[in-house]
């Protein structure tokens, strides 16, 4: 009687123990503020596990001094390629032993009741994938800014915010099951950018429930801060490898998405996206990958021939200095979008919402 009962408790405290799962590479300056913010939290049934991506800077050193001080916390070495933070998180995601998850990245902060506070809600909203909370941003020190990461809660659904860069919550902004996580098939580890917005794409078209927080409540920090980011993606994000990469995944979510969400707004969305890679193609002056991204976007059918001819002709021949990325919607309106035709080869028009 007395095995039963202690085993039912095991039970219910494991699916109540949440994993903060942490990709880390050369952060020694950083991550013991990352980890004493895990340390203090209000909310005690948790396990930290660092994935290590080969660090040399002493990071591993100031990991096992955590390690050694509260056993909640683990490090594990990347023993298999590639490295990256994809595949470091998805290594955490194997070795946790939590019913929720929290990817958390090395520099950034979580509040001290932020644990709590995720896990009441999660309670309280139960029959949910994964529970999306508020991010500020900070430079320094915690609450050293005014700036948040997104306004979480808009008109324009998130899957279509997603698409056009309007992130609405990053890394750590959710809370997880464990569960939904596998069921997505974890991080993609052969991405070399845009890695979060795949991954947070991939969860809005496979995952049907989620919850989100008001835009009130700030319970996690995102340091804004590029010297510190390191080896971070932002540092490499216009590296036209980058780009070259992110065209070809542009490509594929394109289909990934349009299989399972043909409305209009979404297919505009993409218009958007395109615009946007197609001047950062055009900033590193290379015709022949904005010839390919033509082709790829004359292919699945987003602009017409004559709206793709006056696109290269304004932005590359006549090197418009009006034409503002975040304008894009006036060079829509002088291309005469929107058309009919745009979805012909995709669906009848019929089920597409107005």
């Amino acid at each position: 009687m007395h095995q039963e009962i202690h085993s039912n408790a095991e039970t219910a405290s494991t699916r109540r123990l949440i994993s903060v799962i942490i990709p880390c590479y050369d952060r020694a300056n950083l991550i013991s503020e990352t980890l004493n913010s895990v340390l203090t939290q209000t909310y005690m049934n948790w396990e930290c596990i660092v994935v290590d991506d080969g660090s040399t800077d002493g990071t591993q050193d100031i990991v096992d001094n955590f390690v050694s001080r509260d056993n909640r916390f683990r490090l594990i070495r990347r023993d298999r390629v590639p490295r990256g933070a994809p595949t470091c998180r998805n290594i955490g995601v194997e070795h946790s032993k939590g019913h929720y998850l929290l990817f958390l990245d090395s520099d950034d902060i979580l509040i001290a009741t932020c644990l709590e506070a995720r896990i009441k809600n999660a309670m309280e909203n139960p029959d949910n994938n994964f529970w999306v909370f508020k991010t500020a941003q900070f430079n320094n020190t915690p609450g050293d800014s005014k700036a948040t990461w997104n306004v979480l809660n808009k008109k324009t659904d998130d899957l279509q915010r997603f698409i056009l860069q309007d992130a609405p919550w990053c890394t750590m902004g959710p809370l997880w099951l464990k569960q939904s996580v596998m069921k997505i098939a974890g991080f993609d580890e052969s991405a070399i950018c845009w890695q979060d917005w795949e991954f947070h794409i991939r969860a809005l078209l496979i995952l049907d429930k989620y919850w989100k927080a008001s835009d009130d409540v700030v319970d996690s920090y995102y340091r804004n801060n590029e010297m510190n980011k390191g080896n971070a993606i932002s540092k490499h994000q216009r590296d036209l490898s980058h780009i070259i990469f992110r065209v070809n995944l542009f490509h594929k979510i394109f289909f990934k998405v349009t299989a399972l969400d043909r409305r209009r707004e979404i297919y505009d969305a993409f218009g958007v996206l395109f615009y946007r890679l197609f001047l950062e193609l055009n900033r590193h002056n290379d015709k022949t990958q904005m010839k390919n991204l033509l082709k790829v976007v004359k292919s699945i059918s987003i602009y017409s021939c004559t709206e793709l001819f006056l696109m290269w002709l304004l932005t590359v021949k006549i090197k418009s200095k009006t034409i503002d990325l975040y304008q894009h919607h006036k060079v829509f309106m002088f291309l005469g979008r929107k058309n009919p035709h745009v979805f012909d080869n995709h669906t009848n028009s019929t089920f597409l919402s107005k």
